[in-house]
């Protein structure tokens, strides 16, 4: 997750409450007052960032005053006020509950207007302490953040006197404060996080779309003329060319065109065409019309945004798929249902006769809706694609059954097969989290594989791993000089791998050891963990597999997000995975092959033409009497050099590294 952290400025704004004053005598009054906080402006107060901003937007706020009027006009006095709010945060990690509470005590100096018998008007202001504190919970870790710092307040107040000692009024309390810092406990470690400026996060580089190797004889002129680039726009995206001269071999980073005509996808299809032709089976009528049906829950009956954003990115992404489609020549009927929450809803759709001509079906997005809709699609002998689960049930006993997300349990044995043809040479040393063991599936996989090739291996516990003499006898009685070391924890947490990283980093500074050829190796969940831990993962040498994977550096990436834009005004959300990006590899996966095979799809289904933007498909049945399940993956490699490589095992393995290298910085 990304820490930006804005200031608390005007945190309780537009705050309107109920008064209670009560008059010891002339001079000393004690008002106590509650409402409803509103954040203004850019304030932010989750300690996730001010991308959860519009989450916070309210809370409940109170407010303790004791007034002393030292003459007609002028009063001084204590304030102290508390706010409180609380929102379930959706992230790449899940949904992440967090409870924020600010305390804020201050002297204050003021006026006093009385306007008549029964009204009196006050303005107060002040400076003073203020405490932040939120508790939050990720991937079952729970997590405390604290801070002190200097607060101010101004105060706007109107009150009438209803009897004796006894006013009622309403008014306005603005409050605010800002820090750079933040403590932050979190798995028994305390760190201080350093916040970034809220102007960090407005600036805005030149998008890359690309690297060039620079030649013999070549000049940063010469450069920018090849790529219709501004040299300041390339020092932007390299700034190490503010250090260093131009040198042969250097790989850099090439920014967006100064002037260049805006992209569209269907210029990849168009790519592809020739060999979409040579891919349709004889007899198949290039003028059909395939009749769809689209069956996700918006939740459009509830409140529940993120999810209806989610589901509604989803589907904006399937229709670009359709789009580009359509501009290649295909048709399309396409019916879209929304299925909602509850199963009922779904069995009057299936039983209302809109299916009748239905040839392939996309849904759902509800687990328990799979069910009824994997046996009406058995019953019709219609193709169903499951985008969203991952669960083997529905595809056992039904040939109608495509299951795009990948399942791990099957994809792990080929994991593994990778693994050792990727490091023939290894040293394997796992790491064990006793307290956090999530991927014990794998390891057991993993081992099994490393047994049959002879390649050794050991377990060491994860306290250890930070003791300098442990890590000298676990490395120095399994090295070998013609090896190297492969690092794989047993859990892909969060609060794992940054404990990892800095201990293993250390590992190979030690001179006695020589460690030279040395790697981590891991798990897709890392992928979000990336945000924080990036420098450090490609300082390791790291590698992750994945069933799915985006990065805005990959040019068929940055090439779909300016896409979206363009038909959305909006950027996709930035969550795991990526929403608009699955709808449209769904899409357009299934539906070139629905169009191009018919009824024989299932024959063909991998021969499907397609350039994927962030979940490739590769299907094998379970067994003949079974559906589909998709298995391809992929490793992502954070390499030293500060590479991300994107590796394809289905293709050979230098071509595959050379077609998705990027320079990242």
């Amino acid at each position: 997750m990304k820490r930006l952290f804005l200031a608390i400025a005007m945190m309780v704004g537009c705050s309107s409450f109920l008064l209670a004053q009560s008059f010891t005598n002339e001079k000393l009054y004690v008002s106590v007052d509650a409402g409803i906080g509103t954040l203004l402006g850019k304030s932010n107060i989750s300690s996730f960032g001010v991308g959860y901003r519009k989450d916070f937007n309210s809370g409940f706020a109170a407010n303790i005053r004791a007034n002393y009027l030292l003459n007609k006009g002028i009063q001084v006095g204590l304030k102290f006020n508390i706010f409180q709010a609380s929102e379930n945060l959706s992230s790449e990690l899940g949904t992440i509950p967090e409870d924020v509470d600010l305390y804020y005590i201050a002297p204050q100096l003021g006026l006093c207007h009385k306007i008549n018998e029964k009204w009196t008007f006050e303005t107060m202001a002040g400076f003073g302490y203020m405490h932040y504190g939120s508790q939050s919970k990720v991937d079952d870790v729970e997590r405390e953040c604290s801070r002190g710092l200097l607060g101010s307040n101004f105060d706007l107040t109107i009150t009438r006197h209803l009897f004796k000692h006894i006013h009622l009024g309403a008014g306005i309390s603005l409050m605010g404060g800002q820090s750079s810092k933040l403590n932050e406990k979190m798995g028994g470690v305390d760190e201080t996080i350093k916040l970034d400026a809220p102007q960090k996060e407005q600036e805005k580089l030149p998008v890359i779309v690309g690297t060039h190797k620079v030649q013999r004889k070549e000049n940063i002129k010469r450069i920018c003329e090849m790529y219709n680039i501004t040299q300041e726009d390339l020092i932007k995206v390299n700034p190490i060319l503010k250090e260093q001269k131009l040198k042969r071999k250097m790989v850099l980073n090439i920014p967006e065109p100064s002037i260049k005509e805006k992209p569209i996808l269907t210029e990849i299809v168009q790519e592809n065409k020739e060999e979409i032709e040579k891919a349709i089976p004889k007899g198949i009528n290039d003028d059909k019309v395939l009749n769809v049906a689209v069956i996700l829950s918006f939740l459009l009956d509830s409140y529940a945004p993120k999810e209806q954003s989610r589901m509604v990115e989803y589907y904006q992404g399937f229709l670009m798929a359709v789009e580009e489609l359509k501009h290649e020549g295909y048709s399309f009927i396409i019916n879209t249902y929304d299925a909602g929450q509850k199963s009922q809803s779904l069995d009057s759709l299936l039983t209302s006769g809109a299916f009748d001509n239905v040839e392939l079906i996309f849904g759902a997005s509800y687990p328990k809706h799979n069910k009824e809709l994997a046996k009406f699609a058995k019953e019709r002998e219609i193709p169903l694609v499951i985008p969203f689960s991952n669960k083997k049930d529905e595809a056992l006993n039904n040939p109608t059954i495509y299951v795009a997300n990948g399942i791990q349990s099957f994809i792990l044995p080929e994991i593994s097969s990778s693994f050792v043809k990727t490091f023939p040479n290894a040293n394997v040393i796992f790491v064990e989290d006793t307290t956090e063991s999530n991927k014990r599936e794998f390891v057991k996989s993993l081992t099994s594989e490393l047994v049959k090739h002879n390649i050794p291996y050991t377990t060491v516990q994860m306290p250890q791993i930070s003791n300098e003499e442990v890590v000298l006898e676990t490395f120095s009685n399994i090295y070998q000089d013609d090896k190297e070391f492969i690092v794989i924890p047993t859990s892909s947490s969060a609060t794992t791998l940054n404990t990892l990283l800095p201990s293993l980093l250390h590992a190979k500074g030690i001179d006695s050891l020589n460690v030279t050829k040395f790697k981590l190796f891991g798990y897709p969940e890392w992928q979000i963990h990336a945000k924080d831990t990036r420098e450090l993962m490609y300082e390791a040498d790291t590698y992750f597999y994945a069933t799915f994977y985006s990065h805005y550096a990959l040019p068929r990436v940055a090439e779909f997000q300016d896409e979206f834009i363009r038909w959305y005004d909006r950027d996709i959300q930035n969550i795991y995975p990526r929403y608009g990006m699955l709808g449209y590899d769904t899409g357009y996966f299934f539906l070139l092959a629905a169009s191009l095979y018919g009824n024989r799809m299932y024959e063909n289904i991998n021969q499907t033409p397609f350039n994927p933007v962030q979940s490739d498909f590769k299907f094998e049945r379970i067994s003949d009497k079974d559906g589909f399940i998709n298995k391809k993956f992929f490793f992502i490699h954070f390499s030293p050099e500060y590479y991300i490589d994107k590796i394809d095992f289905d293709k050979e393995l230098e071509e595959s590294q050379e077609d998705y290298q990027e320079v990242i910085l």
